[in-house]
């Protein structure tokens, strides 16, 4: 289910709010609705990060990586553009620091 975090929320309270852990689970691993968000930081920079969040379908359909992800697990990234622009950088700074 995804919602509205609340004003000043975390990375990681954005994480829950949205509704990532429905396809990514609560450690991030991953399943068969979408890949693990694990070691983020080897394939994308904070900036480009939440600029996705936004728009994912205009990512997907400019990045090879992206688009054969997007062929492996049965749900397509959603657009996270309801989420304020500050919002969808804490959330991929965090998602950054994770391992």
């Amino acid at each position: 289910m995804r919602g509205r975090p609340q004003p000043g929320a975390t990375g990681s309270e954005i994480y829950a709010v949205a509704g990532c852990i429905s396809c990514h689970g609560t450690e991030r691993l991953g399943g068969s609705s979408g890949p693990p968000l694990t070691d983020l930081s080897a394939s994308w920079a904070a900036p480009n990060l939440a600029a996705y969040f936004e728009n994912p379908k205009e990512w997907i359909a400019k990045d090879a990586r992206l688009q054969t992800l997007d062929k492996n697990y049965s749900s397509s990234m959603p657009s996270f553009e309801y989420l304020n622009l500050q919002e969808r950088q804490r959330l991929a700074q965090w998602l950054l620091t994770q391992k």
